[in-house]
């Protein structure tokens, strides 16, 4: 299994957008970083994966 990791200006990045999102739903907010997680995991496990492949 493959790793990512994410730049200290993304993590805060994500942390503004998830916390902006958390004002009027935390469920969305919480699902966002869920999907942004899993994609990411995707990515790094299959490099080379078509882009219409990871959807």
């Amino acid at each position: 299994m493959s790793n990512y990791s994410f730049s200290d200006e993304a993590i805060q990045d994500l942390d503004e957008i998830c916390e902006y999102i958390a004002r009027s739903n935390t469920k969305a907010a919480s699902k966002l970083f869920d999907d942004i997680r899993k994609k990411c995991k995707l990515v790094a496990s299959f490099p080379n994966l078509p882009g219409d492949e990871a959807e």
